[in-house]
């Protein structure tokens, strides 16, 4: 586990950048600091970017977890300095640059490289609960996070990566409750209401988990309760924790809004039913170029045979997976800006992503009636497209690739250029592939490599060796690993 989380975290540092790209992340982080130096819920003075925001309308969760990253460095690098907890603001700028590169920020965006990093050993764990082989285990929980669209927004400031950790926290709970019992299953629903706070629409998705928890069999050999009493007791474990997150955040959304129903987004205006929107997006989200998970995750293309396997093996699991992710691409596909505004690949989507991994595994297995060779050269052609991929997201920041277009708002939310492949940045984003001073990268950037150069080296030479040591996981698990292994 220590293995995988460090050399995550490793490859992570190197492709960091420590700015912020969107107004999203600017003001969750902003937040934080009048959360924890003001006591208040009200930012003062307000962060002005063309709008001045004294209350912002995105979820309150990913603000609580940068709280105690901000606690460390006011007592440490920043005792003594005021500006760990001043919001930057000038009247004169209605945006201000400060606001997307500063030194507090710069220290605290390590927090989701570290979620990533965490959620990669999470996955391992759960993949080692399914009976996963330790060498297999890693190697998904390996590809997740340095070749799909996860490294990516290992780097960024979204809040979907802290939801994408509490969701996979909430799985392997629900998966040990089948056969360690109750407790497990109030720990699930704590992991689920913190999800909550991180992402509050998935409260849509949430009945899909209590369904899952309502048909949740033990696997303890313990003689079950009279016929719905152990359902009702189930359900009561799980549900009473997410019912208690959800009027934690919904009291937050009253003192911030000051009504119990306001969830910050706006769902008349935030959903659409009409179908051939949905339609449309649904194709968007899928296969198109700016924002189709097939693309910028090829490999999960197996993941659709591997419920297939899932469903002979675990039919609980596989039905709740299996309604989890198509739920999941039917809410972001109601949602009016299903392309998830200027962002990168299939940002609404990271949650779902440990999942496609694991599948695709198990649809790799599938292929066994195949020759060896078919098999490799089919996982390993989709795997090095999605870890080239994945790279471009870490070097390149897509801000600039699409400031260049400048959209109107009103083309930004219809997302249609999506489908146009001169406005997605894996085709059309790599003209600076031999520039590094053009990364998107901390250590290389022209104003930082005179004082860095020392540590860009050591970071490069540790990363080379984590890297080195994710190949060789994968190596030895493909063709050295022995064959009880592989046949799990």
């Amino acid at each position: 586990m220590m293995a995988i989380f460090l050399t995550c975290l490793l490859i992570y540092t190197i492709t960091w950048s420590g700015h912020h790209y969107s107004i999203d992340g600017v003001v969750m982080f902003q937040y934080a600091k009048a959360i924890l130096f003001d006591h208040s819920l009200v930012m003062d003075p307000p962060v002005r970017w063309g709008i001045d925001f004294t209350v912002g309308k995105w979820p309150i969760g990913l603000s609580l977890f940068y709280t105690p990253i901000l606690a460390i460095l006011s007592w440490t690098i920043f005792r003594n300095d005021d500006a760990i907890e001043k919001i930057p603001f000038d009247p004169e700028l209605p945006y201000n640059p400060v606001l997307m590169e500063n030194r507090p920020y710069l220290y605290s965006s390590v927090l989701n490289p570290i979620i990533t990093a965490f959620s990669a050993v999470i996955l391992y764990l759960l993949c080692l609960r399914l009976g996963f082989s330790q060498k297999k285990a890693a190697a998904v929980a390996l590809v997740f996070a340095l070749a799909s669209p996860a490294a990516a927004y290992a780097k960024f400031d979204f809040a979907q990566p802290l939801a994408s950790l509490f969701l996979l926290l909430t799985l392997l709970f629900l998966l040990r409750a089948r056969r360690n019992g109750f407790l497990y299953l109030v720990v699930a629903g704590l992991s689920f209401g913190i999800a909550i706070l991180a992402r509050p629409e998935l409260l849509i998705l949430a009945p899909i988990l209590f369904v899952a928890v309502f048909f949740l069999r033990s696997q303890s050999g313990a003689k079950p309760n009279p016929i719905f009493t152990h359902q009702i007791k189930n359900l009561l474990g799980f549900g009473l924790p997410v019912i208690v997150f959800f009027l934690i955040n919904q009291y937050i959304n009253y003192l911030r809004f000051g009504t119990w129903f306001n969830m910050g987004y706006n769902p008349g205006s935030g959903f659409s039913l009409n179908p051939k929107s949905i339609s449309t997006a649904l194709i968007g989200n899928l296969i198109s170029p700016g924002r189709g998970i097939l693309l910028f995750f090829p490999l999960s293309i197996l993941s659709w045979i591997g419920l297939r396997k899932l469903f002979l093996t675990d039919h609980w699991l596989a039905w709740e997976l299996t309604v989890f992710i198509f739920g999941s691409l039917l809410l972001y596909s109601a949602w009016k800006d299903w392309g998830a505004g200027i962002s990168w690949g299939p940002r609404f989507f990271i949650p779902i992503f440990p999942y496609l991994t694991l599948l695709a595994f198990f649809g790799f297995d599938t292929l066994n009636k195949y020759p060896k060779l078919i098999r490799f050269t089919l996982f390993g052609i989709l795997l090095f497209v999605g870890g080239l991929i994945a790279l471009n997201g870490l070097l390149f920041n897509f801000l600039g690739f699409y400031g260049a277009f400048d959209f109107p708002q009103q083309v930004i939310d219809q997302g249609d250029y999506n489908f146009l492949p001169q406005y997605s940045p894996i085709l059309a984003g790599w003209e600076n592939f031999t520039i590094s001073g053009s990364y998107d990268i901390y250590w290389l950037q022209n104003n930082n490599i005179q004082t860095s150069t020392g540590w860009t080296l050591i970071m490069i030479f540790i990363g080379l060796i984590a890297l080195g040591y994710t190949l060789k996981l994968w190596l030895f698990y493909f063709f050295i690993g022995k064959p009880s292994a592989r046949a799990n």
